[in-house]
Parts: C-alpha cells; sequence; structure tokens
C-alpha cells in the first residue's frame, strides 16, 4: 500500500481543497492522483500496527498515514 505524502508546513494554510477552507499544518498529498488535503477532508478506514489507512477524497484510493504521523 502507497504512503501518503505530508509536506512541512510551518504556519496553518487554507486546505487544497477549494470546498474545505480549513486553516491547518496538517497537509498531505495522496500518492495516487497527487492532490492536497487536510486533516479534516480524509476518510478514514482502518487503524493497523502500521498506522491508519485512509482514503484520499478526491480519487477514493487508500493509502497508509503512518502512526509517527499526526492528523
Amino acid at each position: 500500500m502507497k504512503q501518503v505524502v505530508v509536506p512541512i508546513v510551518a504556519e496553518a494554510t487554507e486546505c487544497p481543497r477549494s470546498d474545505c477552507g480549513t486553516k491547518t499544518t496538517d497537509h498531505f498529498i495522496c500518492p495516487h492522483c497527487n492532490k492536497g488535503f487536510c486533516g479534516n477532508c480524509f476518510i478514514a478506514v482502518t487503524e493497523n500496527e502500521q498506522g491508519n489507512e485512509i482514503k484520499c477524497p478526491e480519487c477514493k484510493e487508500k493509502m497508509l498515514l503512518p502512526t509517527n504521523i499526526k492528523a
């Protein structure tokens, strides 16, 4: 399973999704469609020992959010 890309954001900026608008430092990039989204936008699926399996709000593909990354 592909791992989500987490860019480093020093200060809170608006979510890349036009229908969200949340200001946060929790930004993610889907490894499948390369679309950006924030921690409020992703769809939680399951939790396991490697991390949380989440779905991209754009393409709906599953990816892994490692346990050492907060959302």
